[in-house]
């Protein structure tokens, strides 16, 4: 079915290219048990994303992020009530915070991981060193 919609896709008859995706996503593809939509503007180097608990569209620039070794690390939590371009939304990495997102990731989907599995999951994350 996407292949068929994807070759359906008419420019001219249909108004954004990235709601048609959207669409064949949610209504042909994954619906009702996808938890995240991610669809890829491969000519404009963007990605455009939502989630079941936030479904307005956000999008990034990848041309706008800096993927160099000496950027900060920044996180971005997809379920956020955002809409729109979110690239002023990142914030600096924070421990804390993503090993409070990770435990409440765990508990809705009744992972049972320790605290110091946690811990040291978080931890593994973080020794990975950035590939020039």
């Amino acid at each position: 079915m996407a292949e068929t919609r994807s070759r359906n896709f008419d420019a001219s008859r249909d108004t954004s290219a990235v709601n048609y995706a959207f669409g064949t996503l949610v209504y042909y593809v994954a619906a009702p048990h996808t938890r995240w939509n991610i669809v890829h503007g491969i000519g404009g180097r963007e990605l455009w994303f939502r989630s079941d608990q936030s479904p307005t569209y956000k999008h990034i620039s990848l041309d706008s992020l800096d993927f160099s070794c000496d950027a900060p690390l920044l996180m971005l939590n997809v379920n956020s009530a955002l809409e729109g371009d979110v690239e002023d939304r990142f914030t600096p990495y924070d421990y804390d915070v993503n090993l409070e997102l990770f435990s409440t990731f765990c508990e809705r989907w009744g992972i049972k991981v320790s605290e110091e599995g946690t811990v040291w999951l978080m931890q593994h994350f973080e020794s990975f060193e950035c590939a020039r």
